[in-house]
This record gives structure tokens, sequence and C-alpha cells, in this order.
């Protein structure tokens, strides 16, 4: 679902999981790749357009998340 909007794919998994990921104790790779392994990954993630404003660091709040509606692309001439 997300490769096509970025190359770089955020680690996707049920909460329960967050606490065993984040443990910097483990170091098995075995292990770690088992806690990304789920049978619905993108269940209830949905993909939309947002502002520019997301890009700065500076902007920050639940506003940048809102869709927007694309317009027609802009050319050179």
């Amino acid at each position: 679902m997300l490769v096509p909007i970025h190359s770089r794919m955020p680690v996707i998994m049920p909460s329960d999981r967050w606490s065993a990921w984040l443990d910097p104790s483990r170091k098995e790779i075995d292990e770690l790749r088992g806690l990304m392994e789920f049978s619905e990954p993108a269940r209830g993630l949905t993909a939309h357009a947002v502002a520019d404003t997301v890009n700065s660091t500076s902007n920050n709040g639940p506003s940048l998340t809102h869709a927007i509606t694309l317009g027609e692309p802009e050319t050179l001439f």
C-alpha cells in the first residue's frame, strides 16, 4: 500500500507488540522479524493526499492529516 507513496516502509504492527519491538535487549534478527509478521498489515489504513504543510517540522497538529482535493497538475508552459 505504501510503496507507491514512499520508498521507506514504516513498521506496522499491532500495539501489543510495541514493547517487544522497542526493547533494546532484543537483538535476534529472526525474533524481530517475527514481530512484524501478521496476517493483515494494511487493515484499517487508508491513503489520501495532504497539504504540503506536512513537510515542515515547524508545523504540528491533527490538521496536517486532513485530506485535500488535488487540482490539475501544473506545467511549465
